[in-house]
């Protein structure tokens, strides 16, 4: 083969690679550009990703700050409710205790009123026991005076009799006004 052929040839190989490697290049390219194009389209799904989860994120921290605030809003109900509670309670065990401080002071002056009824019945009858047996002693002690001085008077005149009968009778009755 000629030279120039030869060339030629070699020429129309390079050309034919040259076209196969500007086709490999171009299909690189393409390649390239479809993968460039996913993982772009992938880079602005990921951002929009991003973005609506700090989105989820900033809407959830703002949900939880108001859930805490609720929630210390509830505590500080049920605190002021507990207080509430523990005011009614001691209230009404205060009043309880006041009702039952009444009953037994009521109680107490039942007891004493019938205590010392009760005294002063046992009080009148043991007087009254006493006021007899002092009156019975008395009138057998000024029998037996009256006896000695109807002796007396029987020895020594008659009209005397009456005279200390009425003396004595009247001495008796004095002390027994005064026994009572």
């Amino acid at each position: 083969m000629d030279p120039e052929a030869a060339v030629e040839a070699d020429i129309a190989k390079l050309e034919k690679t040259v076209a196969f490697l500007s086709g490999v290049e171009n299909a690189r390219k393409e390649d390239l550009t479809v993968e460039t194009q996913r993982l772009e389209q992938s880079r602005k799904v990921m951002e929009e990703a991003c973005s609506i989860l700090e989105e989820n994120v900033q809407y959830l921290s703002g949900r939880e700050r108001e859930l805490l605030a609720r929630i210390r809003s509830i505590e500080d109900e049920v605190d002021s409710l507990r207080r509430k509670r523990i005011a009614e309670m001691e209230s009404v065990i205060a009043s309880q205790k006041e009702a039952a401080l009444n009953k037994v002071a009521a109680w107490t002056a039942e007891e004493q009123s019938r205590l010392a009824e009760q005294l002063n019945l046992e009080y009148a009858n043991r007087t009254a026991e006493l006021r007899q047996v002092i009156s019975d002693k008395i009138h057998e002690e000024f029998d037996q005076i009256h006896v000695f001085f109807e002796d007396f008077a029987k020895s020594r005149k008659k009209h005397v009799e009456k005279d200390i009968k009425d003396f004595l009778d009247l001495r008796r009755s004095a002390i027994i006004d005064d026994l009572k």
